[in-house]
C-alpha cells in the first residue's frame, strides 16, 4: 500500500521535484513524508536544528535523527532505537526540494532507509503500532530498551557511547494518531545524569520543544525533569521470551524429580503451563502422569495464601499489624512469658520467638493440633529470635476467625472449654479459617477446591524416590502454614491477582516492605526484586515468585530435585527469558 501510495505522490510531484525552492525562504518540514522504502517519516524544525523519526513497521526499522538546517540541506547523525531490530547509526545529507514537500538523500546514510520521501496528508496509510523491545540492556549500564511512563508513553531508548537517544509516543487508541511523538538527543552530564533536547515531530499533534534531564536510578528507572511536564519517570519493560522461560524450567526438572508441573503468568494471563514425570508410582496408586491440573501440598508456600488472608482481616477490622494478639487468644489457654507484648507483626514476620522444639512442646501437633499451639503460648516467647517457625501460621487458623467475629469465638470457647471439646473447638475454628481465605483469597482467583481432599488427580510426595510415597496431606484442620493441596494452574492464578494488588487494602505493598508472606527480602536482581516464597513437606518441593515487569511463576515437584533448587530453577528460567 506504501509502494502504491509513494508512486501516485512522485507522479504527482514529477514536475515540482525538479523545479527550485523559493529562494531565501526557509523550508517547512513541519511535515509527514512516505519514503520510497515504505518507511513513514516525520520532522520537525527549532531553529537550525532538525529533529526526525523515520520508522518502517514491515523492515522493523526505526530510526531518530538530529542535524542542521543550512539551505535547502539538512546534515545529521541517524540512531536505531530500539522499537526496531536493527541496531545501526551512520550520518547522512539530505537536499530539501519543493520547500520541503520532498527530501532526497544526497550523501551517507546508505542503511538509513529511504532515499526519496515525499509529503502525504494523516490518513492516506496506517498509522504504526507500538512495538515490544526488540534489543534491550539488563544493567544500569546499558539502558537501551522500552519504557514505560507515568502518562502512558512508551519510550524506546538507545544507549550509544555517551549519547543517549530515544523515541516517545504517547496512543490515545490504538490506529489513531499519537497525541505526541517525541524526539530526544542527549550526553551524559554530570554523575549518572543524561542532558539533553527533544522536539515533538509532525507524526504527532502536539508540538512541544525543550531541554530534558533524565537520572539513572536503581534498576533502571528513568527520573526525568523537563518535557513539559509530561511524565516524571520512565519504568523499563522489558521483553519476555516465555518459550525460552518454559524450556528452561524443563531442562532443569525433566528426569531431576518423580514429576512436575509449573505456571508462569505476566499481567495477570497465564501465559505458559507444563508439566512432566509422574504423580504416582508403581503400588502408590499405579504409573499416572503428572499433569498442570495435579494437586500437590503447597507447603509453605500456603503461608503466603495465609498472609493475604489475615492481613485482609486485620485490615477489614482496622487493625494494625502491631495489634496485641492476646485478646484473640482462647481465654482458657495459659499465657507464658511475654505473650502479652506478642503482635501480629511478630508472627507474620517469624520474628515471634515462639517455641518450636518437639521436645519442649511434649505434644504432636498432627495427632492433636489443639493441644500442641496452645502449649507454644504457654511455653512463652522464649525461643531463638528471628527464627522461622511453623508454628507462626498455624496460630493464624485460630486467630483469624477470633478477630473476624470476637464475641462469637469467646463464647464458644466457653461453652464448649478446653478440655474434652479442643477437637471440636479445633474443627469449628479451623472451618472458618478455611472457608474465609477459600471464599474470600481462593474463588476471586479461579480455585474452588484448595481444602478439598482426596481428589482424583492429586500426587504422592516421595522424599526418597526409592521408597513408596506418601499422599497428599491436604486438610483444614491443621492448615496455616501448609496443608494446602492446589496445582500450579491454580496458584498462579492465586499469585498473580496477588501480584497485581487486587486483594486491595495494600496488602501486596505491605508484606513486601515487611517480609510478610515471602523467604525474607527474597532476591535482588539486575531488573529489579524478586518475592519468592519455597515450601517442602514430605517430599514435595514448591515456589512461588513474583519477579519484576508483571511476570510470575510457580513450580512443584513431588521430590526434591537433582541439581539447584526450584528458587533457582525459576529465577534462572526468568534470565533466559530476557535475553
Amino acid at each position: 500500500m506504501a509502494r502504491l501510495l509513494l508512486v501516485s505522490l512522485l507522479a504527482t510531484l514529477a514536475v515540482g521535484l525538479a523545479a527550485p525552492g523559493h529562494a531565501g525562504a526557509a523550508p517547512n518540514l513541519d511535515r509527514l513524508y512516505i519514503g520510497d522504502d515504505g518507511s513513514l517519516v516525520s520532522f520537525r524544525v527549532v531553529g537550525s536544528a532538525v529533529y526526525g523519526f523515520a520508522e518502517n513497521p514491515g523492515l522493523k526499522t526505526a530510526s531518530v535523527l538530529k542535524g542542521t538546517l543550512i539551505g535547502n540541506g539538512i546534515s545529521g547523525l541517524w540512531y536505531d532505537v530500539p522499537k526496531g531490530t536493527r541496531k545501526q547509526t551512520g550520518d547522512l545529507e539530505l537536499k530539501v526540494l519543493q520547500d520541503g514537500r520532498a527530501l532526497e538523500l544526497r550523501t551517507g546514510g546508505d542503511d538509513f532507509g529511504p532515499d526519496i520521501m515525499v509529503e502525504v496528508e494523516p490518513g492516506r496509510f496506517p498509522w504504526p503500532a507500538p512495538a515490544p523491545a526488540r534489543y534491550q540492556g539488563l544493567s544500569n549500564a546499558d539502558l537501551d530498551g522500552l519504557y514505560t511512563a507515568d502518562d502512558g508513553a512508551h519510550w524506546w531508548v538507545r544507549q550509544v557511547g555517551d549519547t543517549f537517544v530515544a523515541v516517545a509516543e504517547r496512543e490515545q487508541q490504538l490506529g489513531v494518531r499519537p497525541t505526541y511523538t517525541s524526539v530526544f538527543v542527549g550526553k551524559t552530564g554530570v554523575g549518572s545524569l543524561v542532558v539533553g533536547s527533544y522536539a515533538d515531530v509532525a507524526k504527532g499533534t502536539s508540538k512541544s520543544t525543550g531541554s530534558l534531564t533524565f537520572g539513572i536510578g536503581p534498576f533502571r528507572v528513568l527520573g526525568l525533569v523537563g518535557g513539559g511536564n509530561r511524565t516524571k519517570k520512565l519504568h523499563p519493560q522489558y521483553s519476555m521470551d516465555f518459550d525460552a522461560f518454559a524450556e528452561s524450567i524443563e531442562d532443569a526438572l525433566k528426569g531431576k524429580v518423580v514429576g512436575y508441573s509449573y505456571a508462569i503468568a505476566m499481567n495477570g494471563i497465564t501465559v505458559r503451563t507444563g508439566a512432566g514425570g509422574f504423580r504416582t508410582r508403581g503400588d502408590d496408586d499405579g504409573w499416572r502422569p503428572f499433569n498442570v491440573d495435579t494437586q500437590g501440598e503447597a507447603a509453605s508456600t500456603a503461608k503466603t495464601v495465609t498472609a493475604v488472608a489475615m492481613l485482609k482481616v486485620l485490615a477489614n477490622e482496622g487493625l494494625p499489624i502491631y495489634t496485641k494478639v492476646e485478646p484473640y487468644l482462647p481465654a482458657c489457654w495459659k499465657r507464658g512469658s511475654r505473650i502479652s507484648s506478642l503482635t501480629f507483626r511478630h508472627l507474620l514476620t517469624h520474628t515471634s520467638e515462639l517455641e518450636e522444639d518437639e521436645d519442649l512442646i511434649g505434644v504432636d501437633y498432627d495427632k492433636d493440633p489443639w493441644t500442641s499451639i496452645a502449649r507454644v503460648i504457654e511455653l512463652g516467647r522464649t525461643g531463638p529470635k528471628n527464627e522461622y517457625n511453623n508454628f507462626n501460621f498455624r496460630l493464624m487458623r485460630i486467630l483469624l476467625p477470633s478477630v473476624l467475629a470476637p464475641q462469637n469465638v469467646r463464647d464458644r470457647v466457653k461453652q464448649l472449654g478446653c478440655g474434652k471439646n479442643k477437637a471440636q473447638l479445633n474443627y469449628e475454628l479451623s472451618n472458618v479459617f478455611a472457608t474465609y481465605v477459600t471464599n474470600v483469597v481462593l474463588k476471586p482467583a479461579g480455585i474452588e477446591d484448595g481444602f478439598g481432599m482426596p481428589i482424583d488427580n492429586h500426587a504422592y510426595g516421595y522424599a526418597d524416590r526409592d521408597k513408596p510415597g506418601v499422599p497428599i496431606s491436604g486438610t483444614f484442620i491443621r492448615s496455616g502454614s501448609g496443608m494446602l493441596a492446589i496445582s500450579s494452574r491454580q496458584y498462579i492464578r492465586f499469585l498473580s491477582r496477588l501480584a497485581r494488588d487486587e486483594y486491595g487494602s495494600g496488602i501486596l505493598e505491605t508484606m513486601t516492605a515487611e517480609g510478610i508472606g515471602f523467604d525474607g527480602t527474597s532476591f535482588k536482581g539486575n531488573v529489579g526484586q524478586y518475592y519468592g516464597k519455597n515450601g517442602g513437606k514430605t517430599g514435595f518441593k514448591t515456589q512461588a515468585t513474583i519477579f519484576p515487569n508483571g511476570v510470575q511463576a510457580y513450580a512443584m515437584a513431588n521430590s526434591p530435585p537433582v541439581g539447584d533448587s526450584l528458587s533457582t530453577v525459576l529465577r534462572n528460567a526468568y534470565s533466559a527469558a530476557l535475553k
